[in-house]
């Protein structure tokens, strides 16, 4: 099992709830927002010192810290004396087994900085996978396709049938200016040779 398998459980969990999703921001596995609120999800397969020391830094400027995991914690109580909500996923399923309690964020510079950059950012797209190892040609990946689907999103839809009556008229158009074209040459040497005419009886 890898970590980006306890995604489509926890995303539709959320989706349930009504948060507006994003992945893989701020260095967090997944950030939502619900009623000006942050809440963070880290997805990890066990329960270690580095998980609870990623969840302590998150608590600074999220309102609500998860931690999703494929088995029931030993030391829940860990979780339970921070605040911490715990997310269990399993056979498919997330299930909530640790409510989370608000946490009392002391960098509110950070947390609104956060909002600010989440204001101008797309929620997940549906091919978006959270939890996937955060390297440089990954990242460059995720920029490619939101930039992409924003390409996608601006493009004009056309008629087709309007587009081809545009078509025929522009070619009209182009018909009706070489003609024009043609007849001023013919009337240009039409009085060419009247010209040359009148010179020769002249002489």
């Amino acid at each position: 099992m890898r970590e980006s398998d306890l995604w489509p459980p926890v995303r539709e969990w959320l989706e349930k709830r009504g948060y507006e999703i994003y992945v893989e921001r701020f260095d967090v596995d997944v950030v939502a927002v619900k009623d000006n609120r942050l809440t963070v999800v880290e997805l990890k397969l066990g329960c270690t010192a580095k998980l609870i020391e990623q969840l302590d830094v998150r608590s600074r400027w999220a309102d609500i810290v998860y931690a999703a995991i494929p088995r029931r914690p030993q030391v829940i109580g860990e979780f339970r004396y921070r605040g911490y909500g715990v997310l269990l996923v399993k056979d498919g399923k997330c299930k909530q087994i640790l409510k989370p309690k608000q946490q009392p964020w002391s960098r509110e510079k950070m947390r609104k900085y956060r909002f600010k950059v989440l204001a101008k950012t797309t929620p997940a797209l549906s091919h978006e996978v959270a939890g996937l190892p955060a390297c440089r040609e990954l990242r460059e990946n995720r920029k490619r396709s939101r930039s992409q689907a924003a390409l996608e999103a601006e493009k004009p839809e056309y008629n087709k049938e309007e587009l081809v009556a545009e078509l025929n008229r522009a070619a009209n158009e182009i018909d009706s200016e070489i003609e024009s074209l043609d007849k001023s040459k013919k009337l240009t040497r039409a009085d060419l040779d009247e010209e040359f005419g009148s010179l020769e009886a002249e002489k």
